[in-house]
């Protein structure tokens, strides 16, 4: 790296980076990738490594987002095999039974048939909107429309493509969540049944979104939620493979020590000599933090209020558990929606849980013929942060609702991290990934830009589109990598 002047450093490893890293670099422009390891959120314990699971993966499938950057990145046909369609997609545990989530149309009209009788005719019909609306909202989001849209061009793009969608598109883009629920006269178990699966795609939610927001959500009940051989690693890894193999380059730091913003931005490492040198910089982890530490006068104004939480917005708490691999039942899915009662909402203190299994084989999570189990819940706490004796109580409801998913789970139990889940959820609070959506954001589905107020620093991750997964963080990589491509070309 030494007297290399970059296009572009990505600073992070997270999905998103990766993959605009590899974008930018297959598309000839240098580019250098920090992995920061103090920003890390993760704990070791008797050799397994407790940290958030990547959950489900959307958006592989034909005509999805991954597809086209796996084709422009030239991934082979071998490592596309390594991402299956899950089937089931998820599992939803009743009082009374536990269903198997399909994503074929005529396998889901089957399931809800059997299992809804009256409502399954008013489901079927939901489900048929939220497909609607979600291609017209994902029709925006195409190379040739940028949202938010600032510049004179890039307003004509939006303002065509959004008027071409017709009156409908506009009525629905101002219904919220609720309103578009009340309209099918859904019994209470059949809506807890749907509000269950939306809170536990989209975990990072406002608490009145628009219909758009939630239709790009619920229509991946029925579209691309795959599973990846090896887990989220595999994925990062290609990235990463692309990128060395186009000439662009990895770097490790401790920390990042300072950034010299000029003419040529420099980034100074914590035991390294030589600054990064580069044109332009992508942060792909903590945005707020980010300006926070490097360049404070920067947030002010309506940026700095994206990322200022609600009142009354629930948080995610996740407690982790160790388990031996014989313990898992046959048949259980890595991803289990728990449903304590129907005939409540799906937001009731105590009522909703999720739990997730490390993927089998993966030395990232748990040692050889071991399993981590991640078991989440939405909770409002009383007094702004959830304290240590508020998560044990809620830890214990926690595991009393794992009992009930899995017999035997005392006798094949390594440890439950009650003070290590407490850590990790104060660390999440600390450098919170995702800032709230505006419900004045005209569509419900962006909260945050790719460009920053600053001109040479860039976003792509979570925070543009929460709640999509996978998918979300492809559809701001191959935005941003517009973005930056256009800058640099200039």
């Amino acid at each position: 790296m030494l007297g290399k002047l970059f296009d572009v450093a990505v600073i992070g490893t997270e999905l998103a980076g990766l993959v605009a890293g590899a974008l930018l670099v297959k598309r000839g422009f240098q580019v250098a990738v920090i992995d920061v390891e103090n920003e890390r959120q993760q704990v070791k314990r008797q050799g397994y490594t407790l940290k958030p699971f990547p959950g489900l993966f959307f958006g592989f499938g034909q005509n999805q987002v991954f597809n086209d950057i796996f084709v422009e990145l030239g991934i082979p046909f071998l490592e596309k095999k390594r991402f299956q369609l899950a089937q089931p997609a998820y599992q939803i545990a009743l009082p009374e039974a536990r269903i198997d989530i399909l994503q074929g149309r005529e396998e889901w009209t089957h399931l809800l048939n059997l299992t809804f009788g009256a409502d399954a005719g008013a489901l079927t019909n939901l489900l048929n909107e939220a497909d609607r609306y979600s291609s017209q909202v994902r029709s925006l989001l195409t190379k040739e429309v940028v949202y938010p849209a600032y510049s004179f061009m890039e307003r004509y793009r939006l303002n065509r493509t959004s008027g071409n969608m017709g009156a409908d598109f506009k009525e629905r883009s101002r219904t919220s969540f609720d309103e578009f629920m009340d309209s099918f006269g859904l019994s209470a178990e059949a809506r807890a049944f749907i509000e269950a699966q939306f809170y536990f795609l989209a975990p990072t939610y406002p608490d009145d979104p628009s219909l758009f927001f939630a239709s790009l959500v619920l229509s991946a009940l029925n579209k691309g939620i795959y599973s990846v051989e090896g887990g989220l690693r595999i994925l990062e890894d290609i990235c990463k493979e692309r990128i060395s193999s186009y000439r662009g380059q990895l770097q490790r730091a401790g920390e990042i020590e300072e950034i010299d913003f000029a003419r040529v931005n420099e980034i100074k490492l914590a035991g390294i000599k030589e600054p990064v040198r580069c044109k332009k910089i992508l942060v792909c982890n903590n945005i707020e933090e980010f300006f926070s530490r490097h360049s404070p006068k920067t947030l002010r104004g309506s940026y700095k209020e994206r990322f200022e939480e609600p009142p009354h917005r629930r948080h995610l708490f996740t407690l982790y558990v160790g388990v031996k691999d014989e313990v898992i039942p046959v048949g259980m899915n890595e991803n289990v929606i728990l449903l304590t009662d129907t005939q409540k909402p799906a937001t009731e203190p105590d009522n909703l849980a999720f739990a997730s299994l490390s993927p089998l084989d993966s030395p990232d999570y748990a040692p050889p013929g071991k399993r981590l189990i991640a078991i989440s819940t939405l909770v409002l706490p009383e007094s702004g942060e959830l304290n240590a004796i508020e998560t044990r109580s809620l830890s214990d409801r926690m595991v009393a609702q794992l009992r009930e998913l899995i017999p035997f789970l005392d006798e094949f139990t390594d440890f439950v991290a009650f003070e290590e889940s407490f850590a990790l959820y104060q660390a999440s609070r600390r450098t919170p990934a995702t800032p709230p959506i505006s419900l004045e954001d005209k569509y419900g589905i962006a909260c945050l830009p790719n460009r920053t107020p600053h001109k040479d620093v860039y976003y792509a991750g979570k925070a543009t589109l929460p709640g999509m997964g996978m998918e979300g963080e492809g559809i701001s990589a191959v935005m941003v990598t517009n973005l930056l491509a256009k800058a640099l070309a200039k």
